[in-house]
């Protein structure tokens, strides 16, 4: 596979792989003006089905450049189906098309209308962990994703660090946003998605898996660390932290290199050297294992 002709269309390899398998029946991607024609001819000769639909609003603005919605499917019919539900506010029969567990999408939604109750986006990742019961499963790991999660404000950040976010957000192995880190319809879609990019892309299979079955120091959504190392209960002891950029305080991560045990307590993040502090970060993360 010429993984080359993804990338330029906006389209991951994982999604790729399930729908080419007959797994999931719809992509979306978006796409500029000036790119949908030449990549509308690179879809096809990949051999899938193309609608293509101007984007009215975004973030309930009108684009500031012309944006275009792009379907993806095996079938006309289902490309069409998906169009039709996304623009109806028919979340639940959109996430279907796209593959998503009916539990996860409900949940998204059930969020959704939490969020805009209290005038505030939720935190998917927090959410998802409070509603975790076992320990979280590597497969449901979605810290690199940033499909869904933003409100108009985040996008703005993550736009302006792109070169950062950029680096890692093929770093997945489901699409969607977890009901929970141990959702077992998940679950099932991150084995087979792991299973075909073995089978096919071996180099990325390993990448991924080396990135996201790893132990994770979380605040929000631009701001963490991954680790190698151990959680227990409220305390991490860590040998190694990796090179995943994040927006964490510099001073915060320099500070890191001396230590090996991370604290959490009640409005701070404590970094310690066996039983010496090192350094105090008052803001409080949580502590997520997905080995």
């Amino acid at each position: 596979m010429d993984l080359k002709y993804l990338k330029m269309c906006n389209i991951d390899v994982q999604s790729y792989l399930l729908l080419k398998a007959g797994l999931k029946s719809v992509i979306r991607t978006c796409l500029p003006e000036d790119s949908v024609k030449k990549f509308q001819n690179i879809l096809e000769k990949l051999g899938v089905k193309v609608l293509i639909k101007r984007v009215d609003l975004l973030y309930g603005e009108p684009p500031k450049n012309p944006l275009y919605n792009v379907y993806i499917s095996l079938s006309k019919k289902l490309a069409k189906s998906a169009y039709e539900t996304e623009i109806s506010g028919n979340r639940l029969a959109f996430g279907k098309l796209l593959g998503y567990p009916k539990c996860c999408v409900e949940n998204f939604i059930e969020n959704i209308k939490e969020g805009s109750s209290l005038k505030g986006n939720p935190d998917f990742m927090i959410r998802s962990y409070k509603k975790t019961k076992t320990k979280p499963s590597f497969y449901c790991n979605s810290l690199f994703l940033f499909d869904s999660k933003l409100s108009n404000v985040e996008l703005k950040i993550y736009l302006k660090n792109l070169s950062i976010f950029s680096k890692t957000e093929h770093l997945f192995l489901i699409k969607h946003i977890p009901c929970s880190f141990d959702c077992k319809k998940s679950i099932k879609i991150g084995r087979v998605t792991l299973k075909l990019l073995k089978e096919h892309e071996p180099s990325l299979a390993k990448e991924i898996v080396n990135a996201v079955k790893r132990q994770v120091l979380y605040f929000d959504y631009f701001r963490w660390i991954v680790c190698e190392g151990k959680i227990n209960g409220n305390e991490m002891s860590y040998k190694k932290v990796f090179p995943y950029k994040s927006l964490l305080d510099g001073k915060f991560m320099k500070k890191l290199k001396q230590g090996n045990r991370i604290e959490i307590k009640k409005d701070k993040t404590v970094i310690m050297s066996d039983n010496k502090k090192i350094f105090e970060l008052p803001k409080e993360g949580i502590l997520l294992d997905f080995t």
